[in-house]
């Protein structure tokens, strides 16, 4: 017979982790993982996947260089096929390893809501 367990925690949820190097830190659960009697934490433990960039690198077919870039949060641009690889190497989703950040130049560009630079130049 399996071991079955029921959770109380859900997705979205708000947990704190009570053991390991993480202790005390608060995130919001992105995934449970029943099998693994898992449930994977924003920003927590990200980093543990027991793999040497070098490695990762060949896996993906990626330069160290540009693996670089993504790990330094420098990157424009990401091909959908790497981001594919990243996660099907990492054992994730694109949302644990992507984040929207809107552009610098866009806000320099249209420091006005789209309606109000509409209404000036019909004036």
């Amino acid at each position: 017979m399996e071991h079955q367990t029921n959770y109380r925690i859900r997705k979205n949820d708000i947990v704190q982790v009570i053991a390991g190097k993480d202790k005390g830190k608060t995130g919001k659960v992105m995934r449970i993982v029943p099998k693994k009697d898992r449930a994977i934490v924003e920003k927590i433990n990200m980093v543990k996947r027991h793999m040497k960039l070098k490695d990762l690198a060949e896996k993906v077919d990626i330069t160290m260089a540009n693996l670089s870039v993504l790990k330094q949060s420098k990157a424009k641009a990401i091909r959908f096929s790497t981001l594919e690889a990243l996660c099907r190497e990492l054992d994730c989703q694109p949302g644990d390893i992507l984040k929207y950040v809107r552009d610098r130049e866009e806000e320099i560009k249209s420091p006005q809501p789209p309606a109000a630079r509409r209404s000036a130049t019909a004036a």
